[in-house]
Order: structure tokens, then C-alpha cells, then sequence
């Protein structure tokens, strides 16, 4: 049953197109089964699991590596035959303007400055190697939570994030991005203190691709 669930998993990844980062979730759990029965002190156990292994870490190579094959080719294609940079590469991406955008918080905002971000897009701070203002790295949950009460509370401390560390930039992000159903600008007006707080104390200085920037009055 345990290898079977694993055959499961791994083709509905396959299937899907999953090939990377959090989607390798579903094969854990018959994974961890498999291994407990390879060190399992049962002769039957054992033998099946010995059988089992090189055949399950084959299937795993090859559907892997046909899973992972349309980008492997282009990979090759862009850094190798066409000798392209990693920047020029991002900037190809969906991920553009994210880079765009923390380019220009790293070229305005000192190291020690912070930046919050209200959106989904927490890759944001890493590339501009600018600490966020508050604990919270993305905004998803103020735009799909369904209880008003753990709404509140989140909101709540996040205000409490930017008053007690005021960021130099805050930054907001259109309706329909980084996905089409995104409203942040909304789920930004529906929390009211924390829309008052930036209305009271940044200015709108522009925009950068999808992003609104709005700067901390001095």
C-alpha cells in the first residue's frame, strides 16, 4: 500500500507539472512508511523493501528528470548557448517585477532602513536585502481569511509592526497582481488602521511596474 501511495504521489506530480519546492509534500508520508519498513526488524519486511528500493529510485530519477526537462533545455539553451547573465535571465521571468522593484529599495533605502511590502511577493525582501518592517513576510492572509476575528488580531499586530518599526517605503501592489484575483489595495482599505497609519504618515511617490510606492514623511 505504502509504494503504491508513493506511485500515486509521485505521478499526480508528474501529472501536474510539480517538480519543485513544496509539492515533494505529498510524498512524505508514504516515504516515511517505506523507510520504516526497510528498518524494520521483519524478515518479509526487509526483503520487499530490498526489492523495492532500486526500482522506486529509478522511477524517481526518470520521472524527475522527464518532469524537469522542458526547463533543464532551456536552462542549457539560455546559460550555456546563449550565454545569458542570471539578471538578464530574472528579468525574463514572472519574478521581473519583483526584481525591478527591490533594485530600486536597495538603491533608496539604506541597509538599516526597513520596507514592508503589502502583498505576496515575500521574494521582495530577499533580493533587496532589506529587513521587513514587520513579522509578517506576505499579506494572504488579510485577503482570504474568513474569520473577522483572527482577521482583527492579525491586523492588529501588524499595525503594531509598523508603528514600532516605521519602514522608509511602503509599498502596495495593484489589483491583479501577483495573481488575477489579487486585491490588496481593497483588503489594504478594509483594515482601517493600518490604511489611516500610512495615509497620516507616507507619501505617494509613484509606481514600479505593479507596485505603488509611497515614502515615510520626514
Amino acid at each position: 500500500l505504502a509504494v503504491l501511495w508513493l506511485l500515486t504521489t509521485m505521478l499526480l506530480n508528474l501529472w501536474q507539472g510539480h517538480s519543485y519546492r513544496y509539492h515533494f509534500i505529498i510524498w512524505l508520508p508514504p516515504m516515511a512508511l517505506l523507510a520504516g519498513a526497510a528498518f524494520a526488524d521483519l524478515r518479509p519486511a526487509r526483503l520487499i523493501a530490498r526489492l523495492a528500493a532500486p526500482a522506486l529510485f529509478v522511477a524517481a530519477v526518470a520521472g524527475q528528470v522527464l518532469a524537469m526537462w522542458p526547463w533543464m533545455r532551456d536552462a542549457y539553451d539560455n546559460v550555456v548557448v546563449q550565454g545569458k547573465s542570471p539578471h538578464t535571465l530574472h528579468l525574463e521571468t514572472k519574478e521581473a517585477a519583483q526584481l525591478l522593484l527591490a533594485e530600486f529599495l536597495r538603491d533608496n533605502a539604506a541597509p538599516a532602513d526597513r520596507v514592508a511590502v503589502f502583498s505576496d511577493t515575500p521574494v521582495v525582501y530577499f533580493l533587496a536585502q532589506r529587513q521587513n518592517a514587520t513579522r509578517f513576510p506576505y499579506l494572504r492572509w488579510a485577503d482570504e481569511s474568513r474569520d473577522a476575528d483572527v482577521r482583527a488580531a492579525l491586523a492588529e499586530a501588524y499595525l503594531s509592526d509598523l508603528t514600532r518599526n516605521p519602514p522608509r517605503f511602503f509599498v502596495l501592489s495593484r489589483d491583479g497582481f501577483p495573481w488575477a484575483s489579487a486585491r490588496f489595495i481593497e483588503t489594504w482599505k478594509g483594515m482601517p488602521d493600518v490604511h489611516r497609519f500610512v495615509e497620516d504618515n507616507y507619501e505617494y511617490i509613484g509606481e514600479n511596474g505593479p507596485y505603488i510606492l509611497f515614502h515615510r514623511r520626514t
